[in-house]
């Protein structure tokens, strides 16, 4: 790696997930990380430090081309550790904490980020900063995570089928009352592929769609479910796309309640 891409700026990682960074050899690299307990505390100090760039875009860090004197930092009530990775050695970083670094020196490094059941409400608050925000694009669907991972958490899958099932019930409502023929609706309906690597993004609030989505063939944007009909074209252009019907829902969340749930 040349030296163009020594440093790495204060981040979090996507959805708030672990990660593993191993350096396989040459120089080292130095990592200032935050706990997670210190991560609100650690935003309102860079706010404050930037605080006209803040004001111009309130969701800066996001871009992760923010960097901060951990000295700075430390003196204004941030806790800030301090390591150098060396080869052979593993960096591992958990949710919500922000961290920073640089390399002294030329070397090869690698890293992977993962996911464990305890990561999940490390995800759903991200994704709450996310969709508030309505700048951060998740790097991949939750839901897909969770329905299609081995984590086997019934609590998680049980409310992600709840909701899709709520949305899905009010977006055929929708259709009845406003369709000129109801017996149209069927028309209004496709399934996805459930191979499809394609993943929406929704026009409005960002989310990654999975579950579901609808498309109009008018202004041909995306909406996730919750957002349907935000465009205000006529009904008749909106269609939805299922990629799993209400039955195979239903026995996803069977299935995970058989199976003990993994901690």
């Amino acid at each position: 790696m040349g030296m163009l891409y020594s440093s790495f700026c204060w981040h979090y990682e996507d959805l708030m997930m672990y990660s593993f960074n191993y350096m396989q050899e040459g120089e080292g690299k130095i990592w200032y990380a935050i706990p997670a307990q210190d991560r609100t505390k650690f935003e309102k100090v860079a706010n404050r430090k930037y605080r006209s760039i803040a004001k111009e875009d309130p969701n800066f860090l996001f871009n992760i081309n923010s960097m901060i004197c951990p000295d700075y930092l430390s003196k204004k009530g941030v806790t800030v550790y301090s390591t150098v990775q060396k080869p052979g050695e593993f960096i591992l970083t958990f949710p919500e904490s922000y961290h920073a670094g640089f390399s002294v020196g030329f070397n090869v490094a690698e890293a992977v980020n993962f996911t464990c059941p305890t990561w999940v409400k490390h995800a759903e608050k991200a994704m709450r900063i996310y969709l508030k925000s309505r700048e951060k694009v998740p790097v991949l669907p939750l839901q897909w995570i969770i329905l299609e991972s081995n984590l086997k958490l019934p609590i998680y899958i049980s409310k992600i089928v709840k909701n899709e099932l709520i949305n899905r019930k009010e977006i055929r409502k929708e259709f009845n009352q406003k369709l000129a023929d109801p017996i149209n609706f069927e028309q209004q309906q496709e399934t996805s592929q459930k191979d499809d690597e394609t993943r929406f993004e929704c026009s409005y609030c960002i989310r990654l769609c999975y579950c579901s989505f609808l498309k109009c063939t008018s202004c041909q944007k995306h909406y996730c479910s919750n957002h349907g009909f935000i465009c205000g074209c006529a009904v008749d252009k909106i269609k939805l796309f299922t990629r799993y019907t209400d039955e195979e829902l239903q026995q996803k969340e069977a299935d995970a309640r058989r199976q003990p749930a993994k901690h």
